[in-house]
């Protein structure tokens, strides 16, 4: 159960929910709160990159980094991060 909730979960979900847990490993979602807090994990506050659904990804972080690596010539890169 403990390596579950770090694992990466199956399909294009992002992260094990307590429920999916329960499931996987065949017990109570009461039980997967339980162990959770005894151990003091709390999945839903880990800072991780979350895996992207769109198939044209990779292609698109290429370009970007492209951009930062060998930028044009006289060109100004800057960064913007957008928060929602």
């Amino acid at each position: 159960m403990l390596a579950l909730t770090y694992s990466a979960p199956p399909g294009e979900v992002i992260r094990w929910t307590g429920r999916a847990s329960a499931r996987a490993v065949g017990i109570s979602l009461r039980a997967v709160q339980q162990i959770r807090d005894a151990h003091c994990l709390q999945p839903h506050r880990l800072r991780t990159f979350k895996r992207s659904r769109d198939p044209a990804f990779a292609a698109k972080v290429e370009d970007i980094v492209g951009v930062y690596m060998d930028p044009p010539a006289h060109a100004v890169v800057l960064s913007i991060e957008e928060y929602r």
